[in-house]
């Protein structure tokens, strides 16, 4: 906090953790700086289905991650036949994935696709993504 070093306390929980501080605010401007360690995460641009149609978009159900936190479950579910892309914040953290394909371009730039199979009697069938992590994630 405004350039000392402060205590703090890592929170986890099933599916992320967080950095938990406390400091006071002294007048004028403050600054708080966390710097991150093997940081990683995923985005998804989703879009509106067209007036009248029914979605298309892909749906994060669950996400769970191991007790040991070296791989994380992504339940989903999306239009059957249909293909998704995420981002990928960090992917250097990522060992291999299961249930979908890396696309990798370089350490800092990649992509997980994953395809949606045909299920004639589900319209939004479920799947699930299993991301393994290199050791040095936790």
């Amino acid at each position: 906090m405004n350039g000392r070093r402060g205590p703090f306390q890592i929170k986890k929980s099933d599916v992320d953790q967080h950095v938990a501080v406390q400091f006071p605010v002294s007048g004028g401007e403050n600054t708080l700086r966390i710097r991150l360690r093997n940081d990683f995460g995923l985005s998804l641009s989703p879009t509106l289905p067209a007036l009248g149609s029914t979605s298309q978009g892909l749906r994060m159900l669950a996400e769970s991650w191991t007790p040991a936190r070296d791989a994380v479950t992504l339940e989903i579910a999306g239009a059957q036949g249909k293909q998704y892309e995420l981002g990928i914040w960090n992917p250097a953290q990522m060992a291999s994935v299961d249930g979908a394909e890396l696309l990798r371009t370089n350490t800092e730039s990649a992509r997980i696709r994953v395809t949606i199979p045909k299920n004639e009697s589900d319209p939004y069938p479920r799947g699930k993504i299993v991301i393994h992590f290199t050791s040095k994630t936790q």
